[in-house]
């Protein structure tokens, strides 16, 4: 029962901002853009521990989670972050920018919907994995 009720329950809630990039004054081809900074509270809703319960491991394991941000339809991965511990609150800010090969090879113009996932993603249980669907609107530099 005990390693039950150390089981991770997450709250996880999203907060997206952009910026415009200024164009790179010493690089000719560079147009600028925009960067996007998305947000990921998370809150730990269950009992914490120094480390989790694994009596076939070697050693101690802490537990560990990586935050990713994922294009399903193209397989491509957009960014990704490593949280240690998580003890009762967290906040992870992931930063990225479109590349111009990537919206080409995704046949994407200005004003479509792009659909993202992120993903968080639990390196000591498995199976208890989250995943959240957001969009953004792409506008041509």
């Amino acid at each position: 029962m005990y390693a039950a009720r150390r089981l991770p329950l997450i709250d996880v809630q999203l907060s997206l901002a952009s910026k415009k990039v200024e164009p790179d004054s010493d690089d000719e081809d560079d147009e600028g853009g925009v960067c996007y900074e998305l947000t990921v509270d998370l809150v730990r809703l269950s009992e914490t521990g120094k480390y989790i319960v694994a009596p076939q491991f070697a050693k101690q394991k802490d537990e560990q989670y990586w935050i990713v941000v994922g294009h399903e339809a193209t397989g491509e991965l957009v960014a990704m972050k490593r949280l240690n511990r998580l003890w009762k609150r967290s906040s992870v800010t992931l930063k990225f920018e479109w590349d111009d090969e990537w919206i080409e090879d995704a046949g994407l113009r200005a004003g479509d919907a792009i659909e993202l996932q992120v993903y968080v993603v639990c390196d000591s249980f498995i199976g208890l994995n989250q995943q959240y669907g957001f969009c953004l609107l792409y506008t041509s530099p």
